[in-house]
């Protein structure tokens, strides 16, 4: 038995898998932060440089500490939830060959590239390198002629003699 429904080509279901791939490593990305950013409440740099703007401002240093680490974390769990959506929802439209998804998603590669550009241009960074080749590779999928077949298909789109496509 296959989880490939009648008609959906290896070309997109590839992609669609590429986008569960995308959610797992989105969760990954998340939990990771949340932690990094927990272990800053005890490194002794964040806390001299917390004493200092204390000393200068007034506040106690640790609680500047323990409130900043704690609003990046809610943050951090925000994006996480909203972003793994994100790709699972794609990966749903995409699967069903909604063309406004296929552009959604070719829309939110070319973010994604751009934020993993801007993100290299600060150096190496291994999670932007898999995304610049994880966002290509989809918008790739996305794009194969057996795959706009498909989502031509099912659209009903109609071709120059009136014939749905194939």
């Amino acid at each position: 038995m296959t989880d490939q429904p009648s008609g959906l080509p290896r070309s997109l279901l590839t992609a669609v898998r590429l986008m569960y791939a995308g959610a797992v490593l989105q969760v990954a990305v998340g939990v990771t932060v949340f932690v990094v950013v927990g272990r800053l409440r005890n490194d002794a740099d964040v806390l001299r440089e917390y004493a200092e703007y204390a000393a200068e401002r007034g506040g106690d240093a640790q609680s500047l500490i323990d409130d900043a680490v704690t609003n990046w974390r809610i943050g951090a769990a925000v994006a996480t939830i909203l972003l793994t959506a994100l790709w699972l929802f794609m990966a749903w439209a995409n699967r069903r060959g909604k063309r406004w998804a296929r552009t959604a998603a070719t829309a939110l590669a070319a973010l994604a590239l751009i934020g993993a550009v801007y993100t290299l241009i600060g150096g190496i960074d291994a999670i932007a390198i898999v995304v610049v080749l994880l966002a290509g590779a989809i918008v790739y999928l996305l794009y194969r002629p057996e795959s706009t077949a498909y989502y031509a298909g099912v659209s009903g789109e109609t071709g120059v003699s009136g014939e749905t496509r194939p």
